[in-house]
């Protein structure tokens, strides 16, 4: 399923997991096929011959979850709605809900205040941004006050997180915040990148870090090197499974080789041909000025 743009929808608690069964040689079919897995728990009844059906089935798993969450009306992608006395949103179906399938004749967004919108809307989603619309048009001396500019500003202003803020005084909070304590907000922002990024905590990546030394899982550097870098979490790009930790050039390495085992073992032959040429030539330039 998508979302009134066309682009994929992200339900937290999910995200795919592919598993290779075989070994993986470039475009050659995985002997053993994908196994295919969700974070929630879920997990296919049998292998998929092929990436494009392991998505092909997680994107069934996927659509049946967003299925269960439209029947329970719950949203994936909400505009930010700050209550406002006298008014509370309240959306219902003109027909029988029946899961996985629209509601014949739309929904009705209406407030308690007493406004109603005048057409029935297609999903769930846009009758409630239906009403996130009808409270931005309140007159100014109802909209909400922040306590930091001790402003009125319209309610689709006022921050999620923080909802007695506006959104620019959310942020400038959170950059002075930030300015006088660096040490927490880097390891906040690390936090909630290794979550969004890889789905791991920053506690299971330290253990990752420390199950390995320290050090990197390829070339055994020690973490962080002259320029800075700290060490990179390796993941699958096919699969999206975290793999290990590595320092920055070895991660790029990897990345520049495309991932492919193949061209690694090229690479090591032809640098194993040319060290022996360059040996061969460096003793017979040493044996003509023993001469």
């Amino acid at each position: 399923m998508t979302t009134e743009t066309g682009q994929r929808r992200w339900i937290p608690g999910h995200k795919r997991l592919f598993t290779p069964l075989g070994e993986v040689r470039g475009k050659q079919p995985v002997p053993g096929g994908w196994s295919v897995s969700c974070k929630c728990g879920w997990s296919a009844s049998s292998p998929s011959p092929t990436t494009a059906e392991a998505e092909r089935v997680y994107r069934q798993h996927f659509d049946e979850v967003a299925n269960e969450l439209e029947r329970l009306h719950i949203p994936h992608q909400r505009r930010s709605i700050t209550k406002i006395s006298g008014h509370k949103r309240e959306v219902s179906p003109r027909g029988p809900s029946t899961r996985g399938k629209p509601v014949s004749e739309g929904w009705v967004s209406a407030c308690a205040c007493g406004w109603t919108h005048e057409l029935p809307l297609r999903t769930f989603r846009a009758a409630e941004n239906a009403y996130a619309d009808h409270v931005d048009t309140l007159a100014e001396e109802n909209w909400p006050v922040c306590k930091r500019c001790t402003q009125r500003k319209r309610p689709s202003q006022m921050s999620t997180s923080s909802p007695r803020m506006c959104k620019p005084c959310r942020t400038a909070a959170t950059r002075a915040w930030a300015a006088a304590n660096p040490s927490e907000w880097e390891r906040h922002r690390r936090r909630s990148y290794l979550k969004r990024r890889y789905g791991i905590t920053l506690e299971e990546a330290d253990a990752l870090l420390a199950d390995q030394n320290g050090k990197c899982a390829i070339c055994g550097a020690a973490e962080g090197d002259s320029r800075g870098f700290r060490m990179h979490i390796d993941h699958d790009h096919s699969t999206g499974a975290v793999r290990g930790v590595l320092c920055n050039l070895c991660n790029a390495g990897l990345g520049n080789f495309r991932d492919k085992p193949e061209l690694l073992l090229k690479a090591i032959t032809y640098l194993e041909l040319h060290t022996r040429g360059e040996d061969r030539h460096a003793g017979t330039d040493d044996q003509a000025a023993f001469c």
